[in-house]
């Protein structure tokens, strides 16, 4: 297990620098002081290592997701959504660099989009049922779109990784007080709004 995280470890740092099509094969195996044999006794070619370390990049998310789903006691919708701020925070780096260079890559090869749509909708699928458990609630209305409602509080995860990546100006703590905000406006709003009159057979 030790020659294999090495190999992983050699692989993010030339995946990071030099992203994933114009790093080799040759590049990793330098980068992890091994012998060919002992690269590709672990790992069968470069595809398999980029799906690897993709998936322990996605684990990470969804881990989060699930710890805060098992919460007790059962967090409201906008402190679960704090406490995930929080702990993408901690995986930024270098998990949400990695995490980006996924997302560049998605963008012109097939495969590495598939492996990113796959690894973005277990996550978001955990999110989702975030907002599942905060309809039962009573905290959104009934007839809320919980798989649109939960892609959007997806993209307020997704965002939040974004900005801290490229512009690094943020911190979980503001972070989170603006996406309560927005949540609690959204709930004041729907809460105001009048009933629609039912029509007259």
């Amino acid at each position: 297990m030790q020659r294999r995280d090495q190999i992983l470890v050699a692989a993010r740092e030339e995946f990071t620098r030099n992203g994933f099509h114009a790093t080799s094969m040759d590049d990793i195996i330098r980068a992890a002081g091994m012998s060919p044999g002992g690269v590709y006794g672990y790992f069968a070619s470069k595809d398999a290592i980029i799906t690897e370390i993709a998936t322990q990049v996605v684990d990470g998310l969804s881990s989060a997701v699930d710890d805060v789903l098992s919460a007790q006691p059962t967090l409201r919708l906008a402190d679960a959504m704090r406490e995930l701020v929080a702990r993408i925070d901690d995986l930024v780096e270098p998990g949400g660099r990695l995490a980006l260079v996924v997302w560049g890559e998605a963008q012109r090869d097939p495969a590495m989009a598939a492996l990113a749509a796959r690894q973005a909708g277990r996550v978001r699928e955990g999110v989702t049922r975030l907002v599942a458990r905060a309809q039962e609630s009573g905290e959104l209305p009934t007839g809320a779109d919980t798989d649109a409602v939960g892609a959007a509080a997806f993209s307020l995860i997704a965002g939040y990784l974004l900005q801290q990546r490229i512009l690094g100006d943020l911190t979980p703590g503001t972070y989170s007080d603006a996406v309560s905000t927005l949540l609690a406006t959204a709930a004041s709003r729907s809460s105001r709004r009048p009933a629609r009159p039912r029509s007259v057979q």
